[in-house]
């Protein structure tokens, strides 16, 4: 991969059948979502406001996140995470396991982990962009096990990081990179066999 060029699936994600199995993914992951045992979402009226908070404490995340559940553990979803990565032509630059750390009060933390993730053919395109970009890269996932044990991938939609800078031009980059971090989450959240 030469430097400066978005991977391949990047650079055909607008004009090839891959757009197509995005979108596919998607909707497959969210009837398996809809149809699963799991209560992931509230359900409001029917929920007492009790189990509407205990619930809400589950699905904890931060503004201009994009987070999808993982059918699998969190150690699971972050190898199948590396691997997407990688498939990608794209580097695993670290792997932090927060939850290795213990508080000073001695309470384990939940399971949560950070991939940093890049490479020039991704991080280029964006500090070309606007250098002040560079404290947000390199790219990552967040990996975490909330209250009621479910399993979340987690990451920042780099567009959110195009109005964060100030960036005016370049869009197109912009999402084509978005979708790519989709399309690296999406088959390590779900089984699609």
């Amino acid at each position: 991969m030469t430097p400066g060029k978005l991977p391949r699936i990047a650079q055909s994600v607008h004009s090839s059948p891959s757009t197509l199995l995005l979108i596919l993914g998607t909707f497959v992951m969210l009837a398996v979502l809809l149809t699963s045992d799991q209560n992931i979402f509230v359900q409001g009226v029917e929920a007492s406001p009790a189990e509407a908070n205990d619930e809400m404490a589950c699905m904890n995340s931060a503004k201009d996140m994009v987070t999808m559940p993982s059918q699998f553990s969190v150690e699971e979803t972050v190898a199948r995470l590396q691997v997407e990565i990688q498939a990608q032509g794209l580097g695993v630059l670290s792997v932090i396991d927060h939850s290795s750390a213990v508080p000073a009060d001695g309470e384990p933390l939940r399971p949560t982990t950070l991939i940093l993730f890049g490479g020039p053919a991704i991080d280029a395109p964006l500090l070309q962009s606007e250098q002040s970009i560079g404290i947000d890269l390199p790219l990552k996932y967040l990996v975490w096990q909330d209250a009621c044990d479910q399993v979340y991938i987690g990451y920042t939609e780099v567009s959110t990081l195009q109005k964060r800078h100030k960036i005016r031009e370049q869009d197109e980059t912009f999402q084509t990179v978005d979708a790519l971090m989709n399309e690296i989450a999406l088959p390590a959240s779900v089984s699609f066999e």
